[in-house]
């Protein structure tokens, strides 16, 4: 829907179905499936983790593929005014060759007090408070004008290559970072708490992604057909 081609995703210690809801797009070479069986402790220990994997993706794309988005099964890209997310890249590029980096910005959603996402629902159409504008971001590149990864943010450019931000009136990335209360309290609790993190404070970032803002509102153009691709209507 948004003009990706193909996909190199990389599954971190998951013991879901998701070989079983992969499989379809594997066959037919959309997505690429990397095991990457690396535990961690600490939430530095996870950046490394998560820099090693982008750094075998740009390995990869830099002979296949013009542009890579970076970012987690958890965010989502939406453009505001061009249809999609390549036709956006195309824009950004005529503008300047030599663009290598395009910064994007977070809108950090929460659960929206919702316990579970319906199984007839998206998560998308269901959490739709967030915690408005946010200084962080994830990078698309074009790999054969980066230099290394430096962050699971940012990458560090060869010389010459330039950078760009562009704003929430051009995309923004919607990041369900709590998904819904389930996910909150049985994953994503426990995890930070493994980082030290005590379970107050985390309640507490997630209360502030519970806010009315304008900003839920650019993905909703994109929930019909998400819809029928997804076989729900």
């Amino acid at each position: 829907m948004q003009g990706f081609e193909h996909f190199y995703l990389y599954n971190n210690l998951s013991h879901d179905n998701y070989k079983e809801v992969l499989e379809p797009y594997i066959e037919k070479g959309i997505v690429e499936l990397e095991e990457w069986p690396y535990d961690h402790e600490i939430a530095d220990e996870f950046d490394a983790i998560q820099c090693k994997a982008y750094s075998h993706a740009l390995k990869k794309a830099k002979k296949e593929a013009h542009w890579l988005a970076i970012l987690d099964a958890d965010e989502f890209f939406v453009p505001i005014k061009a249809p999609t997310i390549s036709k956006l890249l195309q824009e950004t590029e005529a503008r300047d060759k030599k663009i290598g980096q395009v910064h994007c910005f977070w809108i950090v959603f929460g659960t929206s007090h919702i316990w579970e996402v319906p199984k007839d629902k998206l998560m998308i159409e269901t959490l739709l408070l967030n915690g408005g504008t946010s200084n962080l971001y994830k990078c698309i590149v074009r790999p054969k004008f980066v230099d290394y990864c430096a962050s699971p943010h940012h990458c560090i450019l060869k010389p010459t290559i330039k950078m760009v931000t562009l704003g929430y009136d051009t995309v923004q990335i919607n990041h369900y970072w709590t998904r819904d209360e389930k996910f909150l309290h049985e994953i994503k609790v426990p995890r930070r708490e493994k980082y030290s993190t005590d379970s107050t404070t985390v309640l507490q970032w997630a209360s502030a992604s519970n806010n009315e803002t304008i900003y839920s509102k650019p993905i909703l153009r994109f929930i019909p057909e998400l819809r029928k691709r997804m076989g729900l209507d």
